[in-house]
Protein backbone atom coordinates (compact mmCIF):
# COMPACT_ATOMS: atom_id res chain seq x y z
CA UNK A 1 0.00 0.00 0.00
CA UNK A 2 3.36 2.28 0.81
CA UNK A 3 6.78 2.14 1.36
CA UNK A 4 6.24 4.98 3.69
CA UNK A 5 5.57 4.73 7.71
CA UNK A 6 3.68 7.43 8.13
CA UNK A 7 1.96 7.53 4.81
CA UNK A 8 0.63 3.52 5.42
CA UNK A 9 -0.62 4.99 8.91
CA UNK A 10 -2.03 7.56 7.45
CA UNK A 11 -3.89 5.55 4.69
CA UNK A 12 -4.89 2.98 7.47
CA UNK A 13 -6.66 5.90 9.60
CA UNK A 14 -8.28 7.33 6.63
CA UNK A 15 -10.10 3.77 6.03
CA UNK A 16 -10.76 3.56 9.58
CA UNK A 17 -12.80 6.36 9.75
CA UNK A 18 -14.56 5.81 6.48
CA UNK A 19 -15.69 2.73 8.28
CA UNK A 20 -13.61 0.41 5.22
CA UNK A 21 -12.54 -2.96 6.72
CA UNK A 22 -9.25 -3.93 5.61
CA UNK A 23 -8.77 -7.86 5.17
CA UNK A 24 -6.04 -9.62 4.15
CA UNK A 25 -6.67 -12.36 2.81
CA UNK A 26 -2.81 -14.24 2.93
CA UNK A 27 -2.66 -13.56 6.58
CA UNK A 28 -4.78 -16.01 8.41
CA UNK A 29 -3.43 -15.31 11.87
CA UNK A 30 -5.88 -12.07 11.65
CA UNK A 31 -8.82 -14.29 10.85
CA UNK A 32 -9.64 -15.50 14.73
CA UNK A 33 -13.05 -14.39 15.12
CA UNK A 34 -12.54 -12.32 17.70
CA UNK A 35 -13.18 -8.83 16.32
CA UNK A 36 -10.86 -7.23 18.76
CA UNK A 37 -8.30 -9.66 18.14
CA UNK A 38 -8.25 -9.68 14.47
CA UNK A 39 -7.91 -5.82 14.85
CA UNK A 40 -5.12 -6.21 17.35
CA UNK A 41 -2.57 -8.50 14.76
CA UNK A 42 -3.73 -6.35 11.57
CA UNK A 43 -2.62 -3.06 13.40
CA UNK A 44 0.54 -4.92 14.33
CA UNK A 45 1.38 -6.43 11.29
CA UNK A 46 0.10 -3.26 9.09
CA UNK A 47 3.20 -1.19 11.37
CA UNK A 48 5.68 -3.88 11.17
CA UNK A 49 5.69 -3.89 7.38
CA UNK A 50 5.26 -0.80 7.23
CA UNK A 51 8.51 -0.08 9.26
CA UNK A 52 10.62 -3.08 7.22
CA UNK A 53 9.33 -1.36 3.70
CA UNK A 54 10.24 2.33 4.83
CA UNK A 55 13.61 0.64 6.64
CA UNK A 56 13.95 -1.13 2.84
CA UNK A 57 13.68 1.99 0.70
CA UNK A 58 15.86 4.13 2.98
CA UNK A 59 18.78 1.53 2.33
CA UNK A 60 18.12 1.38 -1.32
CA UNK A 61 18.36 5.01 -1.48
CA UNK A 62 21.51 4.82 0.68
CA UNK A 63 23.25 2.56 -1.91
CA UNK A 64 22.02 4.51 -4.77
CA UNK A 65 23.78 7.77 -3.23
CA UNK A 66 27.31 5.81 -2.74
CA UNK A 67 27.07 4.54 -5.86
CA UNK A 68 26.70 8.11 -7.28
CA UNK A 69 29.33 9.65 -5.33
CA UNK A 70 31.45 6.80 -6.66
CA UNK A 71 30.26 7.41 -10.22
CA UNK A 72 31.41 11.23 -9.89
CA UNK A 73 34.72 10.15 -8.01
CA UNK A 74 35.27 8.60 -11.24
CA UNK A 75 34.44 11.25 -13.37
CA UNK A 76 31.66 9.21 -15.26
CA UNK A 77 28.20 10.49 -13.27
CA UNK A 78 26.31 12.81 -15.43
CA UNK A 79 23.37 13.28 -13.35
CA UNK A 80 19.64 13.28 -15.08
CA UNK A 81 17.93 16.36 -16.90
CA UNK A 82 15.84 18.18 -14.86
CA UNK A 83 12.20 17.93 -15.16
CA UNK A 84 10.09 21.25 -15.62
CA UNK A 85 6.85 19.51 -13.63
CA UNK A 86 3.62 21.53 -13.44
CA UNK A 87 1.62 21.76 -10.28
Amino acid sequence: MSRDYKDLKEFVQLLKKSKVKLIVDDLPQAHTNNELVDQLILDMMIQLMGFVVQNKREKIRERQMQGIKLAKAKGVYEGGTIKNVKN
